[in-house]
């Protein structure tokens, strides 16, 4: 494994979990609750996008190069499927919401999501071995 793939399995649920902690002391400052460490809003994000960058993007990206069609764009539409059908399934098992309170849910669960994929098809390289 070369540094570059390293650095984007890093660098990618980092980003992820900026993302979803961002987000979360964002409706934390709405509400006006602000005594919860940053990091307890941090992880959580970096935990997911961890888990999903190494069971899913990483297996998506070794399939698609070894037969011949990894592209930025093949990798990025793959895993935003992936992050799709998971957030979709996620969102269905763990809320009893009604469809329209569901779909005004269902882009906060996507943005980490896009973010992630967007960072590790950025990153990660093409033209060496994984």
């Amino acid at each position: 494994m070369n540094g570059r793939t390293l650095a984007t399995l890093i660098i990618a649920p980092v980003a992820c979990g900026l993302v979803v902690g961002a987000s979360i002391l964002l409706g934390l400052e709405r509400s006006g609750r602000s005594d919860i460490p940053a990091v307890a809003v941090f992880l959580p994000g970096v935990m997911y996008g961890a888990l999903f960058e190494v069971f899913a993007l990483l297996p998506l990206f070794l399939w698609l190069k070894r037969r011949a069609s990894a592209s930025r764009w093949s990798v990025f539409a793959g895993g935003l499927g992936l992050w799709l059908i998971l957030a979709v399934g996620y969102v269905a098992a763990t809320s009893e919401l009604s469809l329209p309170a569901w779909l005004a849910v269902l882009p906060m669960v996507m943005v980490p999501g896009v973010v992630l994929v967007s960072v590790f098809a950025l990153l990660i390289p093409y033209e060496q071995a994984a």
